[in-house]
């Protein structure tokens, strides 16, 4: 089977992902679930495959990084993809973007979310494992400030996923490599540009979390995603990329500019294809102490306790799906944090 073939029977198929690996079969991803779909390649020839796929100013950062991320356009689909270096040889994950973008209501995104993306600056973080939507999430939220407020957003990506056409709003999409040369650099350049929003396909490293926390302090709003099990774990994740001697310095800015973090898990729904899992945690006044405290081992309690606000725990959020009967009660323990499994949020059934 051709690759082309292969690109239009994934999509076909809904597919997420499709892996190519030397010496195996080709497999795509179907609502979570790998299946291989030809018979074991031959490494020469994937190969070389994958090096006519990578954009020329990129082939020499494969040679000497082992890895390299771009972009590419078949069939009017967009695909994100990584070619990287194995035993056996180069090989290639493609992941298939969404056609369209849906709304925030329509992936079912936490209601909280379209209120925290007008604010006039602040750090909003979507966390969670590869392949749970923090992309999507991202792009549609750009989409609905796109149709619904007038605002200058950069986005700086590694590579750009989702184009963004002109609406009520000016969208600058930057991609790293290509017209920058890092995340740190383009946030730094990103104070000049005058703009509102700003995305941040990933807080890569200490140099990028340092600007964003700064433009998120000085009148932006910062959306970035990490990847961590739960939105707690985020705070963690952040404040430990710092040396022990700033990091109740970090912790002060966090608990000052942050404004919430998501948590994402897509999970097999009832009706087919997949359903976003979602939890939500908002800096509010307690929240902020903790924050600045060192106490993250207590903001779930924190959630629990404070649900009017708009926070959300994943217990809940799960317990909602079932309620609604588009997640099965066992898919739903499955994915509850061994703390909590087997039980069901008070006011659930």
């Amino acid at each position: 089977m051709k690759l082309e073939e292969l690109m239009t029977a994934a999509a076909e198929r809904h597919a997420s992902d499709i892996l190519l690996t030397p010496g195996a079969p080709a497999a795509i991803r179907v609502h979570g679930t790998l299946q291989l779909a030809t018979p074991p390649l031959d490494p020469a020839m994937t190969e070389e495959i994958v090096r006519r796929m990578i954009p020329a100013a990129k082939r020499e950062r494969l040679r000497t990084g082992f890895a390299v991320d771009f972009a590419l356009e078949f069939d009017g689909r967009r695909y994100r993809c990584q070619a990287y270096s194995t035993l056996r040889g180069v090989a290639l994950a493609l992941r298939l973007l969404p056609a369209a973008v849906g709304t925030p209501e329509q992936l079912g995104l936490p209601p909280a979310l379209v209120d925290l993306v007008q604010r006039p600056q602040g750090l909003l973080l979507f966390t969670g494992a590869t392949g749970q939507g923090k992309s999507t999430s991202q792009a549609a939220l750009i989409h609905w400030l796109n149709q619904n407020t007038h605002k200058h957003i950069i986005t700086v990506e590694d590579p750009i996923e989702f184009l963004h056409d002109a609406g009520s709003c000016l969208i600058e999409q930057r991609e790293v490599g290509e017209h920058v040369g890092s995340f740190g650099d383009a946030l730094r350049q990103t104070v000049r540009e005058n703009p509102d929003v700003i995305l941040l396909g990933e807080m890569r490293d200490i140099d990028a979390i340092r600007a964003a926390l700064q433009l998120a302090e000085t009148g932006h709003l910062l959306m970035s995603t990490l990847h961590t099990n739960d939105a707690a774990q985020g705070i963690d994740r952040i404040v430990g990329a710092f040396p022990a001697d700033s990091q109740a310095v970090v912790r002060m800015q966090l608990s000052m500019s942050l404004l919430g973090i998501v948590n994402q898990r897509l999970l097999p729904s009832l009706g087919g294809g997949r359903v976003l899992a979602a939890e939500m945690l908002l800096n509010t006044f307690a929240v902020g102490n903790l924050i600045r405290e060192g106490r993250t081992d207590q903001l779930h309690n924190a959630m629990e306790l404070d649900s009017e606000s708009g926070m959300l725990t994943l217990s809940r959020s799960l317990d909602a799906l079932v309620a609604r009967g588009v997640l099965a009660a066992a898919e739903a323990d499955r994915a509850r944090p061994r703390l909590f499994q087997g039980r069901r949020t008070p006011g659930h059934p």
